[in-house]
């Protein structure tokens, strides 16, 4: 469950790096 919430707060970062 820990490693999903992992995932998802890395994939929000992505995002956000590619956006800014």
């Amino acid at each position: 469950m820990k490693s999903f919430l992992i995932l998802a707060l890395l994939a929000i970062v992505a995002t956000t790096a590619t956006t800014a």
